[in-house]
């Protein structure tokens, strides 16, 4: 019994600290979102038409930037998103341990009771969010979106019901 109380304390610190990463990851994302979104639509330059006159776009008096010279974008928001995805991998690392020290705890699988199946239904969505993530790079910038309920799930449940007072409820 002393084992099992020492690893249920264990998985609550460690959901503590899964919960701290996603957190981390989830502002990454956001500083990314934020920053990052204005630079990609700086980039595209206008080009100036002619219609139906004679003068060609050569011709066409050229103005000089607003604010002085053209300043290269921030590397902010891609240092802000490569964090965000270390803090992921790092959440998901520490939620394996969480799982597998609640599943010791339990004596069994860690899917028995609503509080054990939200968090590893979190971590399935996790999982999937690292797949989709290494596969299309691109959409990393809505990872504050995907983190969010992510942070709320892993959040509620323990803040709704102790661990401990569950652990009990399962053994019985």
């Amino acid at each position: 019994m002393p084992t099992e109380t020492a690893m249920a304390s264990l998985s609550d610190n460690l959901l503590v600290a899964t919960i701290l990463f996603y957190a981390g990851a989830m502002l990454a994302y956001g500083v990314e979102y934020a920053f990052g979104a204005r630079a990609s639509r700086k980039s595209s330059a206008k080009v100036l038409a002619t219609v139906g006159g004679g003068a060609t776009v050569a011709d066409a008096p050229v103005s000089p930037p607003v604010g002085g010279a053209v300043t290269e974008p921030s590397p902010l928001p891609r240092i802000a998103g490569q964090i965000g995805v270390v803090l992921n991998i790092v959440g998901v690392a520490t939620h394996v341990a969480t799982l597998i020290t609640r599943a010791i705890a339990a004596g069994r699988v860690p899917w028995g009771n609503m509080y054990e199946y939200a968090i590893t239904v979190c971590f399935v969505a996790m999982v999937a969010w690292l797949v989709v993530l290494t596969r299309q790079r691109s959409i990393r910038h809505i990872g504050a979106f995907v983190m969010l309920p992510i942070v709320f799930c892993c959040w509620a449940w323990p803040a709704r019901c102790s661990t401990r007072r569950s652990f009990r409820w399962c053994r019985r």
